[in-house]
C-alpha cells in the first residue's frame, strides 16, 4: 500500500476476503494514510433478511468459491471500527454502494 495518501479506493476488493483477512486488508490501508486520510470502499451492502437482495446470492457464492461475503451496514461499521476507521456515510447507487470511512 502506497504510504501517506489522502484518499484510498477500494473496489470491490473487501468482499473477497474473509473477515480477518478484509481487516487486515483495512489495517494496511489506516497505516499507510496520513492523520486525516479516508478510505471509500465501493461493495454492495447485504440488506436486512425480510428485503430481497441480489447480494444475498452473492454472499453465498462468496462464502463457498473464496472465503469472501457480503457486510450489512452495521457489520460494515464493525468492520471499519476494528481497523481504527469511523463509518462516515454509505450512498447507496443501486447495486454497489459507496462507504466512506475516515481515520478514528
Amino acid at each position: 500500500m502506497p504510504a501517506g495518501g489522502d484518499l484510498y479506493v477500494l473496489k470491490r476488493i473487501i468482499h473477497d476476503w474473509s473477515d480477518a483477512k478484509a481487516l487486515q486488508i483495512l489495517r494496511n490501508s489506516r497505516e499507510a494514510m496520513g492523520p486525516h486520510g479516508r478510505v471509500l470502499l465501493i461493495e454492495s451492502i447485504r440488506q436486512p433478511a425480510k428485503q430481497v437482495d441480489p447480494a444475498t446470492a452473492a454472499d453465498l457464492m462468496l462464502l463457498v468459491l473464496v472465503t469472501g461475503r457480503k457486510w450489512s451496514e452495521e457489520e460494515f461499521r464493525r468492520l471499519l471500527a476494528e481497523a481504527s476507521f469511523r463509518l462516515t456515510r454509505i450512498i447507496l447507487a443501486g447495486w454497489r454502494s459507496l462507504v466512506e470511512a475516515v481515520g478514528a
